[in-house]
């Protein structure tokens, strides 16, 4: 009856001609968004049948068409009401694995415009399991988490900075670190997409992209001392870290909303090793340059999980932004940790060479960004 009623009241809202639509705060997206809604209640009987579109819901959306029928029959009060697709998220509630593509044709009032509407399920706005605490659509009709999204570009910025300020690395061992680069612009880009759609598609594609980056990482700077007894060579190695990569892979689609929680665990790993290796190294920059990194991460994390676990706090006080700050916040860290890396696999990998740790523009600024450079002999820290 509940879904009946939705319906019906979908119908005659979709049925209104374009202009008093116009009249509408973003209006386009809400237009085609509530005429995809209409589409699943009105041919998906198998689906309600299930039970998946769960009558709480439907009410819950009863509510927000009261609303947008407000706005629709008053224009003038549409700078006070502001409806976003977000407030539509009950349609991804049910099982994922059911929901079908479905074509919708429409016809509007004043002039014939046909044309099909598709949504497959994995690729629409806000299919994802995961929505963090900042507003859907407040700031644009097409990007769901506005400051999630632009946020990303710290990543495009860390990329080239590594190049560039570790050039001399490169020239004597170029792959490890123009992979991992290549892979951390690849986090930025597959992020911003998930934050912008918040689509399944786009949270598996963040989550798996980081989970690829860290396996390179480890398969090309994880110190050979620490190699499993079983483990004789680098190749042996790559094999090992690629299966294990490819089983997470797998295993990263039965739960997603989990696999953030694991890849943060890993940090947990790095930093054990980042302080066995401090505890044989006497250069007081090394140890300043893993404390400023730890600490960058540490805000990075609180951060994350500020975000996931106090949300209610942050949008009580209209603040609901530390996602975005764990963006640049880990970039931060990154800038720190990659020259740290870089300084023990001189150390471990080229035994010619002895790396020296320098900071960029110069010591004596209070902001600065580390970078490694090479002299010869090579003499143990």
């Amino acid at each position: 009856m509940v879904q009946h009623q939705l319906l019906q009241r979908l119908t005659t809202l979709i049925s209104k001609p374009r202009r008093i639509w116009e009249a509408f705060g973003r209006s386009e997206g809400i237009f085609w968004r509530l005429l995809a809604v209409s589409s699943y209640c009105g041919h998906s009987s198998g689906a309600r049948a299930a039970g998946q579109v769960a009558a709480p819901a439907l009410l819950e959306t009863l509510e927000l068409l009261e609303r947008v029928e407000a706005v629709l029959v008053h224009p003038e009060i549409t700078e006070s009401k502001s409806i976003s697709w977000g407030d539509l998220h009950f349609l991804h509630r049910g099982e994922r694995g059911t929901f079908e593509q479905q074509d919708v044709c429409w016809e509007e009032d004043e002039s014939l415009v046909a044309g099909c509407l598709t949504m497959p399920s994995i690729f629409s706005y806000q299919s994802a399991e995961v929505d963090w605490c900042e507003g859907n659509f407040e700031r644009s009709a097409v990007i769901a988490e506005y400051y999630n999204t632009i946020s990303n570009v710290s990543f495009f910025v860390l990329s080239p900075a590594l190049l560039y300020l570790n050039r001399q690395y490169c020239q004597k061992k170029a792959v490890p670190l123009y992979f991992v680069s290549g892979l951390l612009i690849l986090v930025g880009i597959f992020s911003m997409y998930f934050h912008m759609t918040l689509s399944y598609v786009g949270q598996l594609l963040d989550e798996l992209s980081i989970l690829w980056t860290l396996a390179v990482a480890y398969s090309f700077w994880y110190p050979q001392a620490y190699f499993p007894k079983c483990i004789k060579t680098r190749r042996h190695f790559f094999w090992l870290t690629g299966i294990t990569t490819v089983i997470s892979t797998f295993m990263s689609f039965i739960k997603p909303t989990l696999n953030a929680y694991a890849l943060n665990c890993i940090a947990f790993h790095l930093l054990y090793m980042t302080w066995k290796e401090l505890k044989k190294c006497n250069d007081r920059r090394v140890h300043r340059m893993a404390a400023v990194m730890v600490m960058w991460w540490a805000l990075a994390i609180t951060s994350w999980i500020s975000d996931r676990w106090l949300c209610w706090l942050w949008q009580a006080i209209n603040f609901p932004y530390f996602h975005s700050f764990w963006h640049v916040l880990i970039a931060m860290s990154l800038l720190y940790c990659c020259p740290l890396v870089i300084y023990f696999d001189v150390s471990y990998e080229m035994p010619s060479f002895k790396p020296k740790l320098e900071y960029w523009p110069s010591d004596s600024w209070p902001v600065v960004v580390p970078y490694v450079t090479l002299e010869e002999p090579h003499k143990q820290c």
